[in-house]
């Protein structure tokens, strides 16, 4: 196994907005030794902070985002955290060049829908809804081009 992609290796920071994907995500990062914090918008923090914390994650490792502040704020979470890369699973806002550039293994994104026809919000409804016969996900790392 390539060592510079091992998770065992790896501090990262979940973002998300949405908890069907992301806790099982961030159980598995836990598992490994991964997880260092997950972070999400507050405006989801009635949902999302107890679906966390009754799935087993510490409030130490919970933060809530502003989209105002959203530069910063993720860059002192990747300080602190010394956090190697950011994973991001459904999250409604662009990340700036400077986060995209920070963690020294990138940020990637995993979009459940195929690109780029499905891009952006909601690519599940969409295929649904266009009755599609397939459907895809997509991880990709990501650039200062959405999706």
């Amino acid at each position: 196994m390539d060592e510079s992609l091992s998770l065992y290796l790896m501090k990262i920071i979940l973002v998300c907005s949405s908890h069907y994907m992301a806790i099982p995500a961030a159980q598995v990062l836990k598992q490994h030794g991964a997880l260092s914090a997950i972070a999400y918008p507050a405006k989801f923090n009635k949902l999302l902070r107890p679906a966390f914390l009754q799935t087993g994650f510490s409030d130490q490792v919970i933060f809530t985002l502003t989209q105002p502040g959203l530069e910063n704020e993720l860059q002192v979470l990747i300080d602190h955290f010394e956090a190697t890369a950011i994973f991001v699973i459904t999250f409604p806002w662009k990340l700036s060049d400077a986060v995209l550039k920070r963690p020294v293994k990138g940020c990637i994104n995993f979009h459940p829908g195929l690109l780029p026809k499905y891009k952006g919000a909601d690519p599940i409804f969409w295929q649904l809804k266009n009755s599609e016969a397939n459907g895809g996900f997509c991880v990709h790392v990501m650039t200062s081009a959405i999706d």
